[in-house]
């Protein structure tokens, strides 16, 4: 059920320190349920548009339990995705089928097909903790795409780090099992905790815990990294906007292009101040 990092008894019960998103997948849903899927699938629609030329195949790389393939699907899109977690592909094969989804790491992505969109979101790009692990990751995608083809990913910020996840603490029961939540930033090293303490109605006499790190980094880090490899950088975004990114926004979305022989960063400001929330 889960990958298991160690295991030790406390007070008569059995603690279990797992792999990231690993028991926390059969209950990933409820604990994100806040998170607005639908709009997310309608701005990046909105990217494709903008973007791209006319994006049918699309390849999810970090696509966790599949929410937003599924709602791509929806919108007439062919979406096939991809995951380093297990557990989260499993709860995704219910809603977009096991034909279309492996495990793979973003950076080593084994596929035989040339998608026309590569999307990761949700800040996976900030589970990428060296520059060598995030030139690894954008070389493996521009390998993959076709010329023209597009990659969108977004980062989490310094901003949402020290303001909304500072000192972060999120508790719930759900029809899986209970948890408890809790974030907190650390300078030093500039790394963003989440801790989740997990108690599975299938294993009530067992407490998973989970530590999540993910590397914060300024935009001018990112955009070094992107000069590093043939991408061009078409844009990066605030939030849900198509409004230029700075470092006052808790989310960044940034925009890639496989050029024939790479060229000089673009910025594309044609929506002007349009707005997606």
């Amino acid at each position: 059920m889960s990958a298991l990092i160690a295991s030790e008894k406390k007070s008569g019960r059995t603690v279990r320190l797992t792999a990231p998103y690993s028991a926390l997948a059969s209950i990933y849903d409820y604990v994100m349920d806040h998170v607005d899927y639908a709009l997310w699938a309608r701005y990046l629609l909105g990217l494709f548009q903008q973007h791209g030329d006319n994006i049918q195949h699309v390849l999810d790389v970090s696509c966790g339990t599949g929410s937003l393939c599924r709602h791509l699907a929806d919108a007439g899109l062919t979406v096939y995705g991809c995951d380093a977690a297990w557990p989260m592909l499993r709860v995704a094969r219910k809603k977009i089928g096991a034909q279309r989804l492996w495990c793979g790491d973003l950076r080593t992505i084994g596929a035989t097909w040339a998608p026309q969109a590569v999307l990761s979101t949700y800040d996976s790009m900030n589970y990428l903790m060296t520059p060598s692990d995030w030139l690894a990751a954008l070389q493996s995608i521009h390998r993959l795409l076709p010329v023209g083809g597009i990659f969108i990913f977004d980062v989490s910020t310094l901003y949402n780090s020290t303001t909304v996840f500072q000192r972060y603490i999120q508790k719930d029961t759900t029809p899986g099992g209970n948890y408890l939540r809790t974030s907190y930033f650390q300078p030093r090293g500039s790394i963003q905790v989440n801790e989740f303490k997990i108690r599975l109605a299938e294993a009530p006499d067992v407490l998973f815990k989970e530590v999540h790190r993910q590397k914060i980094i300024s935009l001018d880090t990112v955009r070094g990294y992107i000069a590093g490899t043939p991408f061009q950088l078409q844009a990066c975004y605030s939030d849900f906007t198509f409004l230029p990114a700075n470092e006052k926004a808790e989310r960044v979305h940034f925009v890639l292009k496989k050029t024939a022989a790479g060229g000089p960063e673009t910025h594309s400001s044609s929506f002007g101040k349009r707005r997606w929330r």
